[in-house]
């Protein structure tokens, strides 16, 4: 059997005006959703990493929602085919159902610790959550800063027009476009993390059979295309800038399996088959010493965050430490083969 593909993306990003999230709104249209409850280290990103595992062994495409300040963490799976959704529903993308026992399930794990045995730690884990805070709050103060540098740039001048704009976001339209019905997500392709900045947006991009590549005015582009989509009733996946949460820098109609995309796009590599649609004219960039310079100051405030989300991270592994220590982990396998049944029911029903 060929194994299903695996797609990874951020419902939510840590970004200069905090942390930001869509994953509750992604569930709409689902027909099953399993929410996790419990808090650290009772092995919710195991039991989500075995279900995306199986869904793609058995020939199921997945998509795995990736914790923003640590990617080896999951927030969620996805298995689009059956409409059926995983998540952590706790803090900071809280999860509530809202048709408890007919769409979402709660399966709460913190019924399988040993709370008397973390009362003995109640004054540490205290502790470590006000420090896990006070490191995000200077993580989210660093980026900022970087994107107060960044905005103090002068925007790069443009080959065309807003007209013109306007005139090739309908001339996208009409070659793209053509069936209608309406679902729209909302998604990070990339994140700032305790492992730096990462992307997933070459990955997800070349899921499609066309790509259209955008230099310069990309977010505007984006925006008329995804306005124009949604007016013909199309399928949209948005992907929205880290840094500038309120900017789109990808647009997937997933129906027509096109791609637009941003060509700022960190780890972005250009395919001869991608359309490449150039608003920026040549002699508009800053030169070599001045790019550099910007570069050196905001990669200051880059390496300063991910330093916080770093320490963040080793707070947190230490927090989790004592919920790991508490938790019965031969209850949290039959919980997983219980999820793993209901899937594969509903699997079985749609075959």
């Amino acid at each position: 059997m060929k194994k299903g593909k695996i797609l990874h993306m951020f419902p939510g990003s840590n970004t200069a005006q905090g942390f930001k999230g869509f994953l509750a709104e992604n569930l709409q249209g689902m027909e099953r959703v399993f929410i996790l409850k419990g808090g650290p280290g009772c092995g919710k990103s195991t039991l989500m990493n075995k279900i995306a595992q199986n869904m793609s062994e058995r020939g199921y495409d997945v998509e795995v929602w990736l914790c923003s300040s640590a990617p080896e963490s999951l927030d969620g799976v996805v298995v689009p085919e059956l409409a059926v959704a995983v998540v952590d529903g706790t803090a900071p993308h809280v999860v509530e159902p809202g048709c408890p026992g007919v769409v979402e399930e709660i399966v709460n794990l913190g019924e399988h610790w040993n709370q008397s045995r973390l009362r003995e730690h109640k004054e540490e884990i205290k502790q470590l959550g006000r420090q896990i805070e006070a490191s995000f709050e200077r993580a989210y103060q660093e980026l900022a800063e970087m994107a107060a540098v960044r905005g103090e740039q002068p925007p790069a001048d443009l080959a065309v027009t807003e007209d013109e704009v306007t005139q090739l976001c309908r001339g996208l339209a009409e070659e793209i476009f053509g069936q209608e019905h309406l679902r729209v997500r909302k998604f990070f392709a990339e994140a700032i993390t305790r492992n730096g900045r990462q992307s997933y947006a070459q990955e997800l991009s070349l899921a499609c059979r066309r790509r259209y590549l955008i230099n310069g005015a990309a977010s505007q582009v984006l925006a008329g295309v995804a306005e124009l989509a949604a007016q013909r009733g199309h399928n949209l996946d948005l992907y929205y800038s880290c840094l500038a949460p309120e900017q789109l820098e990808m647009v997937i109609i997933p129906d027509l399996s096109v791609s637009l995309v941003d060509c700022d796009c960190p780890e972005l590599e250009a395919r001869y088959e991608d359309v490449l649609l150039n608003l920026r004219p040549e002699n508009a960039e800053l030169s070599a010493e001045e790019a550099d310079a910007a570069e050196q100051i905001w990669l200051h405030y880059l390496d300063n965050a991910v330093l916080e989300l770093d320490n963040e991270h080793r707070l947190h592994d230490e927090l989790e430490s004592y919920y790991i220590a508490a938790m019965d982990f031969e209850e949290l396998d039959a919980v997983c083969k219980d999820i793993f049944g209901k899937i594969w029911q509903l699997a079985a029903e749609r075959s």
